[in-house]
């Protein structure tokens, strides 16, 4: 099983599923986490890279939403995009267009919710 999800956030970021588990490549970076070794999945409005830094909150309406894939000593993190607003400015655009993207999240979720056993927890508040 190959799934290719492909956006535009400062940079070319690809997520390739396989048996084994979750590939996020980067133009500078490229993370990997097998499913065994998840132990939480996760939807909130703050995004946590790998270094434990909060680096961008989300808390309008219409706003992206991230998630957080984790195991014990690494963070993969993504966001879902929305289609622009008149009154903000939005960097990241899905390459594909959003019904194909957002198809291809729905898909993202339910392949990770399945392989790894674990629920999406929303810790949004």
């Amino acid at each position: 099983m190959a799934l290719v999800l492909l956006i535009w956030h400062y940079g070319n970021v690809q997520f390739y599923v396989t048996d084994k588990g979750l590939w996020k490549k980067g133009v500078f970076q490229q993370q990997f986490m097998s499913w065994d070794e998840v132990r939480l999945f996760a939807i909130d409005s703050v995004s946590i890279e790998k270094r434990g830094l909060s680096l961008i909150k989300s808390s309008r309406a219409g706003a992206p939403v991230f998630f957080e894939l984790s195991s014990q000593k690494e963070i993969i993190s993504w966001q879902w995009l929305h289609p622009q607003r008149w009154y903000c400015l939005q960097v990241a655009r899905p390459v594909m267009g959003y019904a194909a993207y957002n198809q291809q999240m729905q898909s993202l979720l339910s392949i990770i919710t399945e392989k790894t056993g674990q629920p999406l927890y929303d810790l949004r508040s």
